[in-house]
């Protein structure tokens, strides 16, 4: 998810288990920078030397985790907010019935989010705190077993039209603009089951336009900047192959990718000034995921651990000339390492235990 350098520092929030990553978006259409440099925040999750996966957030490479339900079960860290000396984070953790819980923390104090039914639950991938209020992305299950998109404002859960009644929707990032409109981006099914990718505005849902009317598309990151309205994604041809692209007030942007045949993804915008930068990853020849990200249209691939293993880039942000993208670069042992670079330079993340697998999915730039 995305928020402020001062006035401009920009979290971009990574939007998963359905549908992959999510954003938020900046507030302010002031370009004003500090010239410090800036401190580094990052959501994900390690796993432990049982394999259990434990939410954290590392700030200038400094690892904190956080709390969960049940310390033998999983949780996971997804969209990050950071306001004044206050860190929002939110997620999901899992009980001891295996029910996913939604979930924010706040300087690592965890609050459990209301469900329809205790015994399906949904997650948070998404978080924005506008004027004090917490706004949060995400899905919940009916007793139907059917995902419907949601928000939570400071706690209270709003449901979100989908396509049709008994359609699964998602709600996979969240922003506020200066006024205080709420925009929600994510995607539905239609009644054929085909994903249409879409955002929220105003209690209205304005379904974006596809590669193929027939093939799918998601919509995972959000960004408002000077009026306009950014969000990222992507979109299935008809060979039901992923196409990553964006789409400003609803004119679709297709960028390019490795090989036409394999699958890519757009997982994150930031947008500065005339400059519109996505992050997320291609598919090689040899079937395996590359980071990426586009800088108005052309792609710059990224540093890996091993060319042979999939890695992937989930969130993207700025802060003056500098460009951040969180994500994670697998080994040759296929350890899936934390991750985030810098203007193309890799830094790895500390791990809860050696061996073990992490995943970097938010990156939030904050003025010192």
């Amino acid at each position: 998810m995305i928020g402020k350098m001062k006035r401009t520092a920009l979290a971009v929030i990574f939007c998963g288990v359905i549908i992959g990553v999510s954003s938020g978006c900046r507030n302010s259409d002031s370009d004003i920078i500090p010239s410090a440099e800036p401190d580094i925040y990052i959501s994900g999750f390690t796993r432990n030397g049982l394999d259990v996966a434990v939410p954290c957030i590392w700030k200038n490479g400094q690892r904190t985790d956080l709390s969960v339900i049940d310390p033998a079960r999983p949780g996971f860290a997804y969209g990050l907010y950071v306001e004044g000396d206050d860190v929002f984070v939110v997620g999901s953790v899992v009980n001891g019935l295996g029910i996913y819980i939604p979930c924010c923390w706040k300087n690592g104090e965890r609050s459990d989010l209301s469900l329809i039914s205790p015994s399906r639950g949904g997650e948070a991938r998404s978080v924005f705190v506008w004027e004090g209020i917490v706004h949060v992305a995400g899905y919940v299950i009916n007793h139907s077993d059917v995902f419907g998109p949601c928000y939570w404002y400071d706690g209270a859960r709003n449901e979100l039209n989908a396509f049709a009644p008994g359609q699964n929707g998602n709600a996979a990032s969240v922003c506020v603009a200066p006024a205080g409109e709420l925009y929600l981006a994510g995607s539905v099914s239609d009644t054929s089951h085909i994903g249409i990718p879409c955002y929220w505005h105003s209690d209205s849902r304005i379904d974006l336009n596809r590669l193929d009317p027939a093939g799918s598309g998601t919509a995972r990151s959000i960004q408002l900047f000077l009026g306009d309205v950014y969000v990222a994604g992507d979109v299935r041809n008809d060979a039901n192959v992923p196409r990553p692209c964006y789409w400003k007030n609803g004119a679709r942007t297709d960028l390019s990718v490795l090989d036409q045949s394999e699958w890519a993804s757009g997982q994150s915008i930031f947008v500065n000034g005339s400059d519109v930068y996505v992050a997320g990853y291609c598919s090689r020849t040899v079937h395996r995921f590359a980071p990426c990200f586009w800088k108005n249209g052309i792609r710059n691939d990224l540093s890996v651990r091993d060319g042979n293993q999939h890695s992937y880039a989930w969130s993207i942000t700025g802060y003056g000339d500098n460009v951040y993208i969180a994500g994670s670069t697998t080994n040759g042992f296929q350890v899936s390492i934390p991750c985030y670079w810098h203007n193309g330079g890799r830094t790895e993340l500390s791990v809860l235990a050696y061996g073990k697998s992490g995943e970097a999915h938010a990156i939030f730039a904050l003025s010192k």
